[in-house]
């Protein structure tokens, strides 16, 4: 069985790819869709305005964890994500 280690306080999601954080160097991050109805997407970039790496929808109420790169950083558009720094134990 998996444990997660919450690494620090949630916060919302930076909301522009000028404003992108690594979130506190996290090489894992949960992010959690809090709208009741609108479908998010998540965008990870190499620096803030820097090469997009990748980007993924999140589903209304839904909990999803991403793996990256410490010094990787994300955004969205949208201000229904909450992120936290997390790790992960058995």
């Amino acid at each position: 069985m998996n444990r997660v280690l919450i690494k620090n306080q949630e916060i919302d999601i930076p909301n522009t790819t000028v404003a992108a954080s690594s979130i506190t160097s996290a090489s894992a991050v949960r992010l959690v869709n809090v709208s009741d109805t609108n479908i998010r997407t998540v965008t990870v970039v190499a620096a803030p305005s820097g090469t997009v790496v990748g980007s993924f929808s999140i589903l209304p109420r839904t909990v999803e964890y991403l793996e990256k790169n410490n010094a990787e950083c994300i955004f969205s558009s949208d201000s229904d994500i909450k992120c936290v720094k997390v790790g992960f134990t058995n």
